[in-house]
């Protein structure tokens, strides 16, 4: 198993998250291989990927310069519905950790659904805590001008 950070997009890449981005969030668009590559060129988001054989985990590792110090945010940790409970998913994070340590990150940030149960535990014994705190989305729906 190695866990690497995308540096570019290729066609198994791309294929990997058109099937994983789905079990991650069924109901938002899977990102296109211009999408990818736009994210992994905008400095501060990294994408990690899990793989043996094959691809079969994701994690999306977000920076963050603000006044209170630099911070990181977890984003869309996938892993494989065949691959799971192999410990994939902790490698990833743990990698990511890694990774934000080595860039000087005061603080990293993830959420999770109540109802991952098993996401909950891994981030806890990865030495995530809960934070007392409220999170708000506002959620753009895309707007169409009409033309003259």
């Amino acid at each position: 198993m190695k866990i690497y950070e995308l540096t570019s997009i290729t066609e198994p890449v791309a294929t990997a998250f058109k099937k994983l981005i789905p079990q991650l969030a069924p109901d938002i668009p899977v990102p296109d291989k211009n999408t990818l590559e736009e994210i992994i060129k905008s400095g501060n988001t990294k994408i990690f990927i899990a793989e043996e054989n094959e691809i079969s985990g994701t994690l999306t590792l977000v920076f963050q310069q603000t006044p209170s110090g630099k911070k990181a945010w977890i984003e869309d940790v996938v892993v494989d519905a065949s691959a799971r409970g192999k410990g994939i998913g902790e490698k990833l994070v743990h990698f990511a950790i890694e990774y934000a340590m080595e860039k000087g990150t005061a603080k990293i940030d993830l959420t999770t659904g109540i109802q991952r149960t098993g996401a909950i535990k891994l981030y806890e014994k990865l030495g995530f805590k809960k934070r007392e705190t409220n999170i708000y989305r506002l959620k753009i729906e895309p707007r169409w001008i009409e033309g003259d």
